[in-house]
């Protein structure tokens, strides 16, 4: 309700009030933008593009969320939300975990011979994300360390792959030493 409706009320009940000092109480009890969220109404509530259209854009379900992860570059695959009067399925519960947590920036580089539009997955308690490669995103704080966590094993393995032990000498070499060219092989002092 807002102000001018309280006083109209008040009006139509016959009270007897000072108009002037009556907007300045209702001023002093009520929230500033009150009458403006009282104008407007609730935007419709749309169902999860992620959980309600298949591959091909067609409908195949309505699932609503109360929040969610996705956005621009960011969006997750179906999951079973558990039932409707029992326990969360563990990806709900996930879900419900990384849409309150605070967002932080993440960048997944493209790798050679990948092209704009290339997604990197991160997958997290049976929740499967898509994430856009090649752009900076906002992303739970939660994927954002796993997917960092990841990159950074992934770019060091080349360098801490080592094969098994040869018998005889008990050497251990770089695991793809073989297939590095000489320069490289210099550069990282393999040989």
């Amino acid at each position: 309700m807002t102000k001018n409706e309280i006083i109209e009320k008040l009006t139509a009940a016959k009270v007897a009030f000072d108009p002037k000092s009556i907007k300045k109480e209702l001023e002093k009890l009520l929230p500033a933008n009150l009458g403006a969220q009282a104008d407007v109404p609730a935007p419709p509530r749309e169902p999860c593009k992620s959980c309600s259209f298949d591959a091909r854009g067609v409908k195949v379900r309505e699932i609503f969320h109360e929040r969610t992860i996705d956005g621009p570059g960011i969006g997750h695959w179906y999951f079973d939300p558990g039932q409707k009067d029992g326990p969360l399925s563990k990806a709900a519960i996930m879900f419900r975990g990384l849409a309150s947590q605070p967002k932080k920036a993440l960048f997944v580089p493209l790798t050679p011979g990948e092209q704009l539009g290339y997604l990197a997955h991160c997958q997290l308690n049976g929740l499967r994300i898509a994430i856009l490669k090649g752009v900076s995103l906002e992303v739970p704080q939660q994927i954002a360390d796993v997917m960092t966590e990841s990159m950074n094993i992934t770019s060091q393995l080349p360098y801490l792959a080592r094969t098994a032990p040869n018998p005889y000498t008990q050497e251990r070499k770089p695991a793809n030493l073989d297939l590095r060219d000489e320069e490289t092989r210099k550069a990282l002092n393999l040989q």
